[in-house]
């Protein structure tokens, strides 16, 4: 008489039988060939034995990501008011000029991946056995 091996504990079971009569556990089932891992018996592919492939983009639009603008005013006020140019006097407007670079966008943020960097685009592959 033909009899059906089960995996989970080795006892032997009648063909056509779905549990084992030992252990319950589903006779369903088949070992992986590359790896032994106990997968469904019409499983296309393994559970545990598989390939990944992952493509990662970091600023996908380009976009420029600026570091925040200069914050401190120079010294506006004349020493010397004969030599020093671009300084306010009182009763002026403060100007541009004056300004120096007060408030202007110099530089992006740093070069770190994903913050200032231009596009990256990353491809991974990954086979799991």
């Amino acid at each position: 008489m033909a009899t059906l091996k089960c995996l989970a504990c080795g006892h032997d079971n009648h063909v056509g039988d779905e549990w084992c009569s030992s252990c319950s556990s589903s006779l369903n089932l088949r070992l992986c060939s590359a790896c032994e891992a106990i997968n469904a018996h019409d499983a296309e592919r393994c559970h545990s034995c598989n390939a990944e492939f992952r493509i990662e983009v970091f600023n996908v639009f380009d976009r420029a990501n600026f570091s925040n603008p200069v914050a401190t005013l120079p010294n506006a006020l004349p020493t010397n008011a004969t030599t020093e140019a671009n300084k306010v006097q009182p009763g002026q407007a403060f100007t541009s000029a004056a300004a120096g670079a007060f408030g202007t966008l110099t530089s992006t943020v740093g070069r770190t991946v994903g913050l200032g960097t231009p596009r990256q685009v990353q491809f991974a592959f990954r086979f799991n056995f």
